[in-house]
């Protein structure tokens, strides 16, 4: 939240919100194969219109690399799991 330039009338809402979608998306290590980027994306974004949370363009930029890098790496490795390993700087 505090990368936002616009700050959610429902912060704890919004984290509850983007917790669950980890939750759901990356537990027990399950590996790129099973990941679905798409829809982890698609629910991330929709967080972030329900709860009115505007981000800038660096944040964006980041977040596209990220998938470009994780395209690349399910070329590379499918067992690589590099959103496991990003995790920790989410929060």
């Amino acid at each position: 939240m505090r990368h936002s330039s616009h700050m959610t009338p429902d912060p704890n809402g919004f984290k509850t919100s983007i917790e669950n979608i980890m939750k759901r998306h990356m537990t027990n290590k399950m590996g790129l194969k099973n990941v679905n980027l798409t829809a982890v994306m698609k629910e991330f974004y929709s967080a972030l219109i329900h709860y009115k949370v505007q981000q800038d363009s660096a944040f964006i930029n980041v977040v596209l690399s990220v998938l470009l890098i994780e395209g690349l790496g399910r070329n590379l490795d499918v067992k690589d799991d590099i959103l496991q390993d990003i995790i920790p700087y989410l929060r």
